[in-house]
């Protein structure tokens, strides 16, 4: 089957779908549909007979003899026909289709100039090389047979495109869109779109929760409002407060215009931070902190600078911090507890700490094994170094050997420490103002409590000592 159909055949095909051909001697008519899907008798009247055995066999014959192969083996009776022949209708193709494959919600256009997150309710944002959409392939379908044997092509599927725009791009094999760099995803009129600064005009709270933003920039003009977490690869500006148990992490640089408040609030930032207010937060900053107006019972920690205005205070609160502080007044005429640490470096203390026990432990074998070599001489004197002792103390000589190399080794190490140690010594602590009785002031290791008000003035390290000057 499938052969190109002579003459003839094309004209008894015809024949057979235009006008019938008598079978079964003129009993019936042999038809065949347009589509070639079915062959069927015609009755000269309605409510056609029962075939007998001996009419099927003949039949059989016949409908061969006209090329028609897909043969029933029992007829099918209906009202005005008796089908005896079918075919397999083609399956079309399934048409290409878009799969999200980030939820992105469509209910409103977006817009970087105003957007009802009330509606939206959410922030989606990718990262790059995330996978955002994929295409469907169309389908080509699946092939029929009609009565004759000869195949049916399927119409196949239709193909699509996706529709993008900034920031997404498509795969190497056609088939994803991806993102080409991280920040907000949009859907708008069909087309995906990559925004990598984002601004939100209003709280983060319940009809946002969480956010876990990627991208350059995200500026929130509204509060972070209790109990809620932000999460930021790129940079963050809040123009409202941060309310109590908030936690905050920005990989980069962070500002916070209004009040960050409560012991349960935990800010940190990898890179430099820009503050107005904070009580009783637990703060660690990267880079340089600069603070406007004040830091009250909090604990800071800085990887760089604290720098505040003229007129800001610290008031009660631990603050450790890597360079040098400037601010406006510590302390307070009731004696909160302030404690503030300049040229603190923990990583490097803790390094110190651990690279010392090392020391000791290498210097306590030392001895020990340098003891225990010094009576090899007096054993083979005496006759009593054997084999065994022999192989012994050669073992030892060898770790003895290896101990001497490895406290070479701590101790330079120790003295690269100790000349950065040194070098944080050079940071200063500068009020502008006034410094509170009972303030304490620390510099790497060293340790200056205040016992009476100073007024404009700069502690620095002079010696193994931290004496203070006159701001000039």
């Amino acid at each position: 089957m499938g052969d190109i159909l002579s003459a003839n055949e094309t004209s008894q095909r015809q024949k057979l779908i235009k006008e019938g051909v008598p079978v079964l001697e003129g009993a019936f008519w042999l038809h065949i549909t347009p589509d070639r899907l079915e062959a069927y008798l015609k009755p000269p009247t309605q409510n056609p007979p029962l075939l007998s055995p001996e009419e099927k066999i003949s039949l059989r014959k016949e409908l061969e003899k006209w090329g028609l192969v897909r043969i029933l083996d029992t007829p099918k009776y209906q009202r005005d026909r008796i089908v005896v022949a079918e075919g397999t209708p083609p399956k079309a193709g399934q048409d290409a289709s878009i799969r999200p494959l980030v939820a992105v919600s469509n209910s409103m256009p977006l817009s970087e100039e105003r957007i009802d997150y009330r509606e939206r309710n959410a922030i989606v944002c990718v990262q790059k090389g995330q996978r955002i959409a994929e295409k469907i392939p169309p389908t080509p379908g699946t092939p029929g047979m009609d009565v004759f044997g000869d195949v049916i092509p399927p119409v196949p599927g239709k193909d699509t495109s996706f529709k993008f725009g900034q920031g997404v791009k498509l795969s190497a094999d056609g088939l994803y869109l991806e993102a080409e760099q991280d920040g907000v995803l949009l859907y708008e009129n069909g087309r995906y779109s990559i925004k990598p600064s984002f601004v939100l005009n209003g709280n983060v709270d319940w009809d946002i929760g969480n956010i876990r933003f990627y991208g350059k920039k995200l500026t929130i003009n509204g509060d972070v409002k209790r109990g809620f977490k932000i999460w930021c690869k790129g940079d963050l500006e809040i123009n409202g407060s941060v309310e109590d148990e908030v936690t905050i992490e920005v990989q980069g640089d962070l500002h916070v215009g209004g009040l960050i408040k409560s012991e349960k609030t935990f800010i940190k930032s990898s890179g430099n931070a820009c503050l107005s207010i904070v009580e009783y937060a637990h703060i660690i900053i990267g880079q340089h902190l600069c603070v406007s107006d004040y830091l009250l019972n909090t604990h800071c920690e800085v990887g760089g600078s604290l720098r505040m205005a003229h007129e800001a205070k610290i008031v009660g609160g631990k603050y450790y911090v890597k360079g040098s502080i400037v601010v406006g007044s510590l302390g307070s005429s009731a004696h909160v507890k302030t404690v503030v640490r300049a040229g603190y470096d923990q990583s490097l203390h803790n390094t110190l700490e651990e690279l010392q026990i090392k020391l000791s432990l290498a210097y306590e074998n030392f001895d020990k094994i340098g003891k225990i070599l010094r009576t090899e001489k007096e054993l083979r004197e005496k006759g009593l170094l054997d084999a065994k002792r022999e192989a012994i103390f050669k073992r030892l000589k060898l770790h003895y050997r290896k101990l001497l190399l490895d406290i070479t080794t701590l101790e330079e190490e120790q003295k690269a420490l100790k000349r950065r140690l040194g070098l944080l010594r050079e940071a200063t602590v500068k009020a502008f103002e006034i410094v509170y009785p009972g303030t304490e002031i620390w510099i790497t290791n060293r340790h200056f409590l205040v016992s009476r008000p100073l007024k404009d003035i700069t502690f620095y390290c002079k010696g193994r000592q931290i004496v203070y000057r006159q701001n000039g």
